[in-house]
């Protein structure tokens, strides 16, 4: 028989009542999915913690900000982008990659905060820019030391189908 000492037992349920009464995030979306998963739920409706703007296609992010957009900035209501955005990598240059680049530092400067997309590897500073969307690192990719140890302060655990073991993938 395992003996558990009284300081063991409290601490675990404490982590499964926080786990338990742990609210999804209601996020209202503009533009398409990007390729994650957000631990949360999506909502067509007015009421919603959080406005996330997904994959736009070159015409929706030359006319942001928009009005759901200018709305949620002005009610303290968080609005994050998805950063790597389709004309990123296009082949063409020239003058509408540079204004799409700048829609999308004009959304930066006015509130929105960048999140998501990387080049395979998660650092501590893409996982607390994430902050409260809980966006769940990809299949493949890879994470820090640092970033795995925050990942696990923010989110409690990992996931039981993906290893946080330094640098292996996940």
């Amino acid at each position: 028989m395992h003996c558990i000492d009284e300081q063991t037992l409290d601490r675990l349920a404490e982590e499964v009542y926080r786990r338990l009464t742990q609210k999804k995030l209601r996020i209202k979306r503009i533009g398409g999915m990007p390729p994650t998963e957000l631990d949360a739920e999506f909502v067509q409706d007015s009421s919603f913690d959080v406005l996330f703007l997904g994959i736009l296609s070159p015409g929706e992010l030359l006319k942001m900000p928009s009005e759901p957009v200018c709305q949620a900035l002005l009610s303290g209501i968080p609005v994050y982008l998805w950063k790597e955005q389709p004309y990123r990598n296009a082949k063409f240059a020239g003058a509408l990659r540079r204004e799409l680049a700048t829609a999308q530092e004009r959304l930066v400067r006015l509130g929105v905060c960048p999140v998501g997309g990387n080049s395979g590897w998660i650092t501590s500073e893409t996982v607390r820019s994430n902050g409260e969307l809980r966006i769940h690192p990809a299949k493949g990719v890879r994470m820090t030391p640092l970033a795995r140890e925050i990942w696990e302060d923010q989110h409690g655990c990992c996931n039981s189908d993906r290893k946080f073991l330094g640098n292996q993938e996940m």
